[in-house]
């Protein structure tokens, strides 16, 4: 009878949980709603392109956009104050053209407006009309105090039945500005995406509390349908080089199936998957459209197999590594399927791979399974797990070579020879790929005795292993010199100026030393926010900051030991680890710094923090120890709120992207 009241009440216990974390998921989504899903963008560029230039605002000038819309809640304009603030006003009046009817008025206040602002107006009264009408903003400037500049961005790209006028002379070009209003579309898509959200929250709860299953099982589960969710809200090409990754592993395809060859410069695509080139990595609510009108509505048909040449923008030094994204190509190629389905293939193919690798790598670890789930479900991670990066591909590996590490060094059952084959092995596939992940072959000489069966062995042992790794770093020097060499030859100078090479190094390598602490004392707290993921896409989709420190508290609470947990990392390996993050973040800077540092910079540039994810684990494990620990919160209770965390990130996400 005791144990039946006990079962009901853990019973109601776990209903209330659930009912609290499914109304905190609720208010989010119904936040993301009401505040941007109800106002999307419509028309116009919500920001700047590389044609952008500016217009500088005189006294009593008047400017004249005209645009087409059918709906309107609210307009935005982009405007600068490079003098860091600037005095005056202006009025801005938005009016119907047929009728001249004002629909709406404001003054703007300069001095209110940092260096770069974006500035948006919301009606009072939302406009919706059965058809598009013609509308025209009327900016004029008057008050301008003459010792401060204001501009306003000029677009050269043309935007439909729009046209600009500045003093009644007819523009070339257009304003740099979006209008938003409800868009039945976008609101499918969220609705659609909500619902996704609800019940990836409700599995999580079942395997997790409601019927425990072995963390490393419900991760695999629940990494697969949070990548899914992954898939949907990053269209094409808006993960960091996504493009570039896209044709190299085409070019892995096209060897393959033996494609046309035509010079260095150019390649072979089919008709279809040309338009990896007509998607910008700066998607809106107009992306989601075309990205699922091609998933919808295929029309490759016989066309699927005619080939055109396009341009070839960097060729796979290795090409396993692309081995995923290729299939998913074949695939598509074998079926004739568009371009939209190619690349979520690879995608998806792609995060497969992932998910499995990092689950037997959390099968193996005796130590820190709460560890490697989590940091696999932070939001760069799985930004990168569900795009064409071979990111993912490093990440699972290093993943594999740490815990296969902790399994031989602190689990019970005796070595075998094909624990040292994953062990090294899985690090030597590493090292052409990145080489600052060189760092990880530390761990195979540090191997405790226990490993061996006798002194014998373990220097046969060593002896294959340093020829293994002298063959890694020959190899890995190979692939960086002829890397410079590349860079050197084609990017010798940038807009900001020319780079610094190798030879700089050499000749002052204390000028690198300098800049490398000024760097690393500069940079460390973006270096952690974008190695959780507070910059998404390439770098402009913002997580707010409480999500990501959420995020590290649930890892550091994860590395802490159990109470119950006899495991402790030993402090020959808490050296071990540091030396080996810390070589690799050495590394990184330095290869950035003679491969994309201008000399005219004062700190080294193009370091971010997911280069390091890889390594967030040996970092994570130092916490790892008698002074703290932790009683009643589990793994399954940190990774079931990280599941929430992710339901939460995922909207907020979809609306950054929908409400540029």
């Amino acid at each position: 009878m005791k144990n039946r009241l006990s079962q009901l009440n853990i019973n109601r216990k776990s209903i209330c949980a659930l009912i609290a974390l499914l109304l905190i998921l609720a208010v989010v989504l119904g936040y993301c709603y009401t505040k941007t899903i109800k106002n999307t963008f419509i028309t116009g560029a919500p920001y700047p392109t590389q044609d952008t230039s500016v217009e500088l605002l005189e006294q009593d000038e008047e400017i004249v956009q005209r645009f087409s819309a059918d709906a309107i809640n609210m307009f935005s304009l982009d405007f600068e104050t490079p003098n860091n603030g600037a005095f005056g006003h202006a009025s801005v009046v938005l009016r119907n053209v047929e009728d001249k009817r004002e629909i709406y008025a404001s003054d703007i206040d300069f001095s209110q407006i940092d260096f770069s602002d974006d500035v948006k107006f919301r009606l009072d009264a939302p406009i919706q009309t059965e058809e598009p009408e013609a509308y025209e903003l009327v900016i004029s400037a008057d008050q301008l105090d003459a010792d401060y500049d204001v501009y306003i961005n000029i677009i050269a790209s043309e935007i439909r039945n729009a046209s600009l006028t500045i003093n009644d002379n007819p523009m070339e070009s257009n304003l740099n500005f979006a209008v938003y209003g409800s868009s039945g579309f976008t609101k499918d898509l969220f609705v659609l995406l909500a619902i996704f959200s609800l019940m990836l929250m409700l599995v999580a709860f079942y395997l997790l509390i409601l019927k425990p299953v072995r963390i490393e099982k419900t991760y695999l589960v629940m990494v697969l349908l949070i990548g899914m969710l992954y898939i949907f809200v990053f269209p094409p090409n808006s993960a960091p080089d996504e493009l570039t990754h896209y044709t190299n592993a085409y070019q892995v395809a096209n060897s393959i199936v033996g494609a046309e060859k035509n010079d260095d410069n150019t390649m072979s695509f089919r008709q279809t998957d040309y338009k990896c080139f007509s998607y910008s990595n700066m998607p809106t609510g107009q992306t989601y459209s075309e990205y699922s009108d091609g998933l919808l509505h295929p029309s490759a048909g016989k066309d699927g197999r005619k080939q055109v040449m396009g341009p070839k923008i960097s060729a796979p030094v290795v090409p396993y590594v692309y081995a995923p994204q290729t299939i998913g190509n074949l695939v598509a190629r074998l079926f004739r399927l568009d371009f939209e389905w190619s690349y979520m293939l690879g995608r998806l193919f792609n995060l497969i791979l992932f998910a499995v690798i990092t689950y037997l790598a959390i099968c193996r670890t005796p130590i820190g399974k709460g560890v490697f789930a989590i940091v696999a479900l932070f939001p760069m991670t799985m930004e990168l797990a569900a795009s064409q990066s071979y990111d993912p591909f490093v990440i699972a590996f290093s993943f594999l070579a740490l815990s296969q590490y902790l399994y031989m060094a602190y689990g019970e059952n005796k070595t075998r020879k094909r624990d040292f084959v994953v062990l090294i092995g899985a690090i030597i596939i590493l090292a052409p790929v990145k080489g600052i992940y060189l760092t990880l072959l530390l761990l195979p000489f540090f191997l405790p005795q226990k490993c061996f069966s006798d002194k014998r062995q373990r220097k046969a042992y060593l002896l294959i292993l340093a020829g293994c790794v002298l063959v890694a770093i020959v190899i890995v020097l190979f692939i960086f010199f002829n890397m410079i060499d590349a860079t050197q030859n084609t990017a010798i100078v940038r807009d900001d100026g020319a780079l610094f090479t190798f030879a700089d190094f050499l000749a002052n390598p204390l000028l690198f030393i300098k800049m490398f602490v000024k760097s690393s004392l500069v940079g460390l707290q973006d270096l952690i926010l974008t190695m959780v993921g507070s910059n998404l896409g390439w770098l402009e989709i913002m997580i707010k900051p409480q999500i990501i420190l959420c995020y590290v508290l649930i890892l550091a609470f994860a590395a802490l030991r159990r109470r119950d947990e006899e495991i402790i990392i030993k402090t020959t390996d808490r050296v071990l680890f540091i030396v080996a993050f810390a070589g690799a973040f050495v590394l990184m800077m330095f290869v950035f710094f003679v491969s994309w540092t201008p000399v005219s910079s004062e700190i080294i540039q193009g370091q971010q923090g997911r280069y390091l994810i890889p390594l967030i684990p040996l970092i994570a494990l130092l916490l790892n120890g008698n002074e703290l620990t932790r009683n009643r919160i589990s793994d399954r209770h940190l990774f079931l709120a990280c599941c929430l965390l992710q339901c939460i990130t995922i909207p907020m996400i979809f609306r950054e992207i929908i409400f540029r």
